[in-house]
């Protein structure tokens, strides 16, 4: 268990740490704080031809009309207003790899040159987007304006964002840690002191050997029952909810 727990505190902050950039200059911004697990960032443009949707470093949530944007990893999303099953992949995040930072003079930037197939005079051509993050004190994370280009050479879609964390060090101490990888840190020590400690005193003090040593013993071995019986509630209770309820044209 504490092994599952290690493991899923390493993928956090490494995911984390894959958000946070430092320029050429030194200074580093941090747009973790943007990404969300239940909500999007959304924009509808000034002639509500299109929505947007945003998920900074992660993938759209799930929500209606976002399921094409969402099963592709999209970043972001552009619905069509007058036909909602007409989405387009802007950018896709595929765990930070496919993003390229820059220093603006204004804030940040990520660009992405993955998304969907942009058909313009019958030439095919790869959806861009960038985000750029322009620093606005005391302000989250609000869309100002999107500007689409669309040509046979270039389809793409430049998005400007005001917001804190387009501040350097906005996002946490520049250079240092972030609270995720202290955690870790912290558990790394804490665990095998715990364990070792625990042994060492059951045996010397309480005389006990082999697997009795272990530091709070009957706690442990109990876990992965209550596990299992929690796992088996769980999917009896969906199960009772189940049978409760039984009864355009392209264009940017």
């Amino acid at each position: 268990l504490l092994l599952l727990l290690l493991l899923l505190l390493l993928v956090s902050a490494a995911s984390a740490l894959e958000c946070r950039f430092t320029g050429p200059s030194g200074k580093t911004y941090d747009l973790s704080p943007l990404h969300s697990g239940t909500s999007n960032i959304e924009y509808t443009d000034s002639t509500q031809t299109y929505k947007y949707a945003l998920n900074v470093c992660g993938t759209v949530i799930n929500e209606a009309n976002l399921q094409h944007c969402h099963s592709e990893g999209a970043t972001m999303c552009q619905v069509y207003i007058q036909d909602a099953s007409n989405t387009f992949t802007l950018g896709e995040w595929k765990s930070g790899a496919s993003v390229k930072w820059a220093e603006t003079t204004s804030g940040v930037s990520m660009s992405f040159a993955n998304g969907d197939i942009c058909d313009i005079s019958t030439q095919q051509v790869i959806r861009q987007l960038e985000l750029n993050f322009n620093c606005k004190p005391g302000v989250h994370a609000t869309i100002t304006d999107i500007e689409n280009v669309g040509t046979t050479e270039l389809c793409k879609s430049t998005v400007q964002i005001d917001s804190m964390y387009g501040c350097a060090g906005a996002g946490g101490k520049s250079g240092g840690l972030s609270g995720g990888w202290v955690f870790v840190i912290i558990l790394l020590v804490v665990t095998p002191v715990y364990c070792i400690g625990g042994c060492v005193y059951n045996h010397k003090q309480k005389g006990l050997r082999g697997r009795d040593m272990m530091p709070h013993r009957a706690f442990w071995e109990a876990i992965p029952g209550l596990v299992k019986d929690g796992c088996k509630f769980t999917i009896e209770k969906l199960k009772t909810l189940r049978n409760g309820s039984g009864g355009y044209q392209e264009q940017l």
